[in-house]
């Protein structure tokens, strides 16, 4: 299904169990979004975007065309009461 997908969202806790199936340490989110965002896609004619809501803490979005290295922005998260 990855293969078919341009976005793909996740919370911080999946964003831990997918890098720990990975090899990745459990809190390295941005590991396991570059290489959500750089699988294999179907599609290369459009990037692939990976969202990992994280809480208060920044929302990490990973973008990458296929064949070149991943960008990864922070988008920090307003509190809110």
């Amino acid at each position: 299904m990855l293969k078919y997908s341009d976005f793909v969202f996740c919370n911080e806790d999946e964003g831990s169990k997918y890098a720990e199936s990975q090899g990745l340490s459990v809190d390295d989110h941005v590991g396991a979004a570059k290489i959500i965002a750089s699988s294999e896609k179907e599609v290369k004619t459009r990037p692939r975007i990976v969202v990992i809501t994280m809480g208060k803490q920044p929302t990490l979005v990973v973008t990458c065309m296929p064949g070149e290295d991943p960008v990864v922005e922070e988008v920090p998260v307003n509190e809110i009461d």
